[in-house]
C-alpha cells in the first residue's frame, strides 16, 4: 500500500470521492478541505489536479484553474474531462485561441467524441475561424445528432449564425404532422 506524507493511498481516494460529493452539492470550500491533504501525495496528482481546478472552475476562479488543468493534461494528455476544464476557463480568461488549441490536442486523441468537436466549433466562431468552425461543427454533429439541438441557442455560434452554410447544417428536421 502506497502511502505519503502519512495519508495513504486508500484515505486519499476516500478523500478524493468526498470532495466530488462536496463539488456536486456547490459546497466548493468544503471540497477543496477534503483535497489539500491530498494534493502534497506522491500519488493521484491528475485526480487532485482535476478536481481542484473543477472546483475553482465553479468557483469562477478561472486563472486560478488553469494550471490545474495543464498539471492535469501533463498527467493524462488529450483527457476529456481536464480538457472541457481548460476551454471553459481560457475562454474566459480572454484567451480563446488558448482554448480551441486545447481542443486541437485532445481531439487528437479522442476524435470519436462529438463534445469536444462541438466545443472547438465555438471557440472556432468566437475567434472568427468560420470554415474551420463549420468544419469542426459538421464532424460534433455526425458523431452526435443531439448536438444539434444545443447549436441552435448557443451564443458562441453568434458570429457564424447568418451563414447560410451554419443555417443548413444545424437545421432541425421538419416532423410530418
Amino acid at each position: 500500500m502506497a502511502e505519503d506524507n502519512g495519508l495513504t493511498e486508500e484515505r486519499a481516494k476516500r478523500r478524493l470521492r468526498e470532495a466530488e460529493g462536496y463539488l456536486e452539492l456547490g459546497l466548493h470550500d468544503l471540497a477543496l478541505e477534503r483535497i489539500g491533504p491530498v494534493e502534497p501525495a506522491a500519488f493521484l496528482h491528475y485526480e487532485c489536479s482535476a478536481l481542484k481546478g473543477s472546483v475553482l472552475r465553479e468557483q469562477e476562479r478561472f486563472a486560478e484553474a488553469i494550471p490545474l488543468f495543464e498539471r492535469a493534461l501533463n498527467q493524462k494528455p488529450g483527457d476529456i474531462l481536464a480538457t472541457l476544464g481548460m476551454g471553459w476557463c481560457q475562454k474566459r480568461v480572454g484567451r480563446v485561441d488558448l482554448a480551441a488549441q486545447s481542443y486541437l490536442e485532445a481531439i487528437k486523441k479522442h476524435p470519436g467524441e462529438g463534445i469536444l468537436h462541438y466545443n472547438l466549433a465555438c471557440y472556432l466562431s468566437l475567434i472568427n475561424r468560420p470554415s474551420e468552425a463549420l468544419e469542426a461543427l459538421t464532424r460534433a454533429l455526425r458523431l452526435d445528432a443531439a448536438l444539434r439541438k444545443l447549436a441552435h441557442e448557443e451564443r458562441d455560434f453568434d458570429p457564424i449564425r447568418e451563414l447560410p452554410a451554419f443555417k443548413e447544417l444545424v437545421a432541425l428536421p421538419k416532423t410530418a404532422f
